[in-house]
């Protein structure tokens, strides 16, 4: 695997639906490539609540699918509200419904074949909700041999322990790309199948929706701000086999702002398990001209080590690219060991 598909960031957000599908898409041509695939199609999961932000998006979408498995859709029934709009669709295979012979006044002049139609009972029904696109049912059954070619690479499944890492991803508020990425990279000799992870990231958000942790409601909310609000800085830390969150920083574009006007001298503090998840609240502080105490960047922590406290230095760098000239701190020893090696140019003071 090319070593540039590990350039987005973990926590990168989309600015959009379609730049995700992009991007899925462009990971999709590259693992084709790479395994020797003639499969192209730009097709992901079709199942009972996917939604779409149109009509066109979503016969894409079941055209796309049936191509991919070896069949062919038609569509068999449209109804439209009162304001003339498509309310509702239905989508069957082309082997659907059971032949019907023509009356005609000479039978002689008729010519007896088989029929194509086996009744086939295969169907999607698609209904406009307001302003989205849903699917409402689905028989996914057929009663006839598929067309779609064998393939290794479609029919490839993940193992249990990358559908573990994929939920975990997805819990924290990470994205489509980011995720197959790092999966890719968590196991660079296994066969990983990009649609066959995006497929694992929708069923794995619809369970999220109905019940989300506190760590994911929060990094949610955080990533929406940073989307909505040009200028926030949020950084996620995960570690271990299994990638859990031992580490979140942010900081508001005003903070940054207050950072940037008075970082001449900082108070940096930590309050000690204080939580019911026992983590760490460090707290950075500046005084502003008017002698208020202003806090301007926040982070939760799960321990209090030389490296921790090294990450949050690096963080507060990464968002200002400004160094405190005097740094207050308690005497911890780790926090000591982190500033000298994080803030080369920072005079380092205890509190009193």
């Amino acid at each position: 695997m090319d070593n540039n598909v590990h350039k987005r960031h973990l926590f990168d957000v989309y600015s959009s639906t379609d730049e995700e599908v992009d991007d899925i898409n462009k990971l999709q041509e590259e693992f084709e490539s790479e395994t020797e695939s003639v499969s192209s199609e730009e097709i992901f999961s079709l199942e009972v609540e996917d939604s779409f932000e149109s009509w066109e998006s979503a016969e894409r979408q079941v055209e796309s699918y049936a191509k991919e498995f070896g069949f062919g859709v038609r569509k068999v029934r449209t109804e439209k509200n009162k304001e003339g709009k498509i309310a509702r669709r239905t989508f069957a295979c082309k082997f659907s419904g059971k032949y019907r012979a023509q009356k005609r006044a000479d039978v002689e002049d008729t010519r007896e074949r088989s029929s194509a139609k086996t009744n086939c009972p295969w169907n999607i029904n698609i209904r406009l909700s307001g302003s989205i696109v849903c699917v409402t049912s689905m028989c996914e059954k057929h009663n006839h041999p598929l067309l779609g070619k064998e393939n290794p690479a479609l029919n490839h499944c993940l193992s249990r322990e990358m559908l573990e890492e994929v939920e975990f991803l997805v819990n924290v508020g990470c994205e489509a790309g980011p995720i197959i990425r790092a999966l890719q990279k968590r196991f660079p000799n296994e066969l990983i199948r990009p649609k066959s992870v995006y497929n694992a990231i929708c069923n794995f958000r619809r369970g999220h929706k109905k019940q989300e942790t506190d760590a994911a409601e929060t990094f949610d909310r955080l990533m929406t701000l940073q989307r909505e609000e040009h200028g926030w800085f949020v950084k996620a830390r995960l570690e271990g086999e299994d990638n859990h969150l031992t580490g979140l920083f942010w900081m508001r574009p005003s903070q940054i702002e207050l950072w940037q006007k008075f970082h001449d001298v900082a108070i940096n503090d930590n309050t000690s398990q204080t939580n019911k998840y026992r983590m760490y609240l460090s707290l950075t502080i500046v005084v502003d001209n008017h002698a208020r105490s202003r806090m301007v960047a926040t982070a939760v922590v799960s321990d209090e080590t030389k490296e921790t406290y090294q990450w949050i230095l690096e963080c507060l760098l990464s968002a200002t690219n400004i160094a405190p000239n005097v740094l207050f701190t308690d005497a911890d020893p780790a926090m000591v060991a982190a500033i000298y090696e994080s803030l080369l140019t920072t005079k380092h003071n205890y509190c009193i």
